[in-house]
């Protein structure tokens, strides 16, 4: 018998096609009902009350794995510092660039759409704030972010998508991938991912085995922080900080 993955099907047979979604869905953990989800709650600002938020707001969120810092601390004395924050608009970087001096720097935010009015685009510009549309579950996704890098690597990485975060796959393949293309891009030289997910009960209800990774991350020698419970907003969500430095692997380890 055939093993179930993507690539098995086919477009263009019918009997197939008019299931594409839904079999897809149930390959890579109910994608596009997730997808679905989110769209339904587009303008909701409950649901989407963490997007556009200051850096300040991200400070609370990820206070635990961030033992007494702050995120500027992360990049102050950096040189040229390259921030990526993912599933969000520019506001963060923008508050958190406010609070540094120094100059040619670049922030990239990736979000689905880009909805800056023309004054946000102007302060963007003058302060080497980038917006990349993208989908992280997109290839396309990556490979433009990477290009506006330029060859850079990043000292620091955010991902706070609020509620966002269930338009994700709940799928280990999909975890696995977005965390090698984050250490692909992020700086060895003591560049560090901060993200928040879905609280560990859900992902381990899907065999996404979060505490067991982190432990073989720490076997392996990588420098990674994980704190379980609910941020300041009231969101029960896992955060992760994973610190790259010379010594770390060069791609991360995976549960098998």
């Amino acid at each position: 018998m055939e093993e179930k993955t993507i690539e098995n099907i086919q477009i263009g047979d019918p009997e197939q096609e008019t299931t594409l979604e839904e079999r897809v869905d149930k390959l890579t953990g109910d994608f596009f009902g997730r997808g679905k989800k989110a769209e339904l709650h587009k303008g909701d600002p409950d649901y989407w009350k963490t997007y556009g938020s200051s850096i300040e707001d991200y400070d609370k969120s990820f206070r635990a794995v961030l033992e007494g810092g702050h995120i500027v601390d992360l990049v102050r004395d950096s040189n040229e510092p390259v921030v990526v924050d993912l599933m969000s608009s520019t506001e963060a970087i923008a508050s958190l660039f406010g609070q540094l001096s120094q100059s040619n720097k670049l922030g990239i935010a990736v979000s689905s759409e880009d909805d800056r009015l023309p004054d946000k685009k102007r302060r963007d510009d003058q302060m080497g704030i980038k917006h990349v549309p993208g989908d992280l579950s997109q290839p396309a996704s990556w490979k433009t972010l990477k290009e506006t890098l330029g060859g850079r690597k990043a000292n620091l990485i955010l991902e706070r998508g609020g509620m966002g975060v269930q338009s994700l796959p709940f799928n280990e393949n999909f975890y696995g991938y977005v965390f090698n293309r984050l250490w692909e891009i992020v700086s060895e030289d003591g560049g560090t991912i901060l993200i928040q997910g879905s609280t560990t009960h859900a992902l381990e209800q899907t065999g996404i085995r979060v505490k067991e990774w982190v432990d073989l991350l720490k076997s392996n020698g990588v420098d990674v922080v994980l704190d379980v419970g609910e941020d300041d907003f009231g969101f029960d969500y896992t955060t992760l900080k994973i610190v790259k430095t010379p010594e770390s692997p060069k791609k991360l380890p995976l549960l098998r």
